[in-house]
């Protein structure tokens, strides 16, 4: 059996590198596939593919003179940080270990729509750097650095079989990346009204000013999580060996490939696909797959909404799947992330195969959500 499709439109066709992929999503990749100015891209989609907003969650794509905003999402820049800590396994087990980690990490780091209630220091970056400057919240912009947000956002502790912990942290640009996506792509529904509401492209200077304020909310993603991991080791007197980011909704401006819900799989890179919050992640490299657009999956990808998943999992049942995993998060608030509304790890590791080996298995000590 194959382990990917082609999706054919009228201008262009997709390889998914997923052969069940539901009609919500082929018929949002056809949709993609019908588009003239797309013509010439080249579509790949992750086998965690499902419907999204915009477009399609597992998107990548060669940019080319044209670009869609709402292609990327309004999350720009979000991704997973790994940390490697100076811990081992059994310290980082321990329940009062634990408890007092729970404790700091809650105390600094804001979490949903709380932001921190004094500015942060920003000195890579500047307000006024962004071309959309003066439509930007300013207090917003130096308040949420180092806020986690919430939906599928996390902070892990996730250890290996012979003791490594590594700390993960799943977070974005939050209020300005979303600001920022949803000036450029209010553009390009006012410069093509013939174009559906929500998917119209930019082209030409547009075009370059939107790449060039979607450079700077990148690097706001990526100094967040670095503000929030900095301030977690600092109050809990870790040390840290090492650390790398694996990005999934931002154009890569050194190729011209743009990912939403995917990440970058160069050869010998190194990234990560967290699954879920019971089951854990896999730390692998890439392997510079060119017929995958050096890309991988950025998770397991949902198996149904997070309206669904409160309506068919009972709490019980969720408490159950996280009784091995220290975490104040479980909760019916929390009840769209339990693991069973994921994609099964085993599956997603199959269809990658192509595109990573994986270095490492991570296994959940410790949960927070946003």
């Amino acid at each position: 059996m194959s382990k990917s499709i082609n999706i054919r439109g009228e201008y262009n066709s997709a390889k998914v590198f997923n052969p069940d992929i539901d009609e919500s999503s082929y018929r949002q990749i056809e949709d993609m596939m019908n588009r003239e100015e797309f013509e010439e891209s080249k579509f790949r989609f992750m086998p965690d593919v499902h419907y999204g907003k915009g477009s399609t969650v597992g998107t990548t794509m060669t940019v080319e003179d044209k670009i869609v905003p709402s292609f990327i999402g309004v999350d720009i820049g979000c991704g997973v940080s790994v940390t490697e800590l100076e811990l081992n396994k059994k310290e980082a087990s321990d329940p009062k270990f634990l408890k007092k980690f729970d404790r700091n990490a809650r105390q600094q780091v804001p979490l949903g729509f709380n932001r921190h209630g004094r500015y942060k220091d920003s000195p890579d970056l500047k307000l006024e750097d962004f071309i959309v400057s003066d439509q930007l919240d300013r207090e917003a912009f130096y308040t949420s650095i180092g806020s986690l947000g919430g939906g599928n956002h996390f902070i892990s502790l996730e250890a290996t079989d012979d003791g490594k912990v590594y700390l993960l942290i799943h977070s974005g640009s939050r209020n300005i990346g979303h600001t920022v996506a949803t000036i450029y792509q209010d553009l390009a529904d006012d410069l093509n009204p013939s174009e559906r509401k929500g998917e119209g492209h930019l082209e030409g200077e547009a075009m370059e000013e939107y790449l060039h304020d979607l450079g700077l909310a990148q690097k706001y993603a990526l100094q967040n999580r670095n503000a929030m991991a900095d301030a977690i080791l600092e109050s809990n007197q870790l040390k840290q060996r090492s650390r790398f980011d694996s990005v999934h909704n931002y154009i890569d401006l050194d190729t011209m490939i743009a990912r939403k819900g995917a990440i970058s799989a160069k050869e010998d890179e190194r990234l990560v696909i967290p699954f879920n919050s019971r089951d854990g992640s896999v730390i692998a490299k890439g392997k510079g797959n060119e017929d995958w657009n050096h890309s991988a999956p950025h998770g397991a990808g949902r198996t149904m909404s997070r309206t669904q998943a409160r309506k068919r999992i009972p709490y019980q049942k969720y408490q159950e799947m996280m009784k091995d995993v220290y975490s104040t998060s479980v909760s019916k608030r929390t009840l769209d992330e339990a693991p069973s509304a994921y994609n099964e790890q085993k599956k997603i590791l199959e269809l990658a195969e192509p595109t990573i080996e994986v270095l490492e298995y991570i296994r959940p000590l410790y949960n927070l959500k946003g």
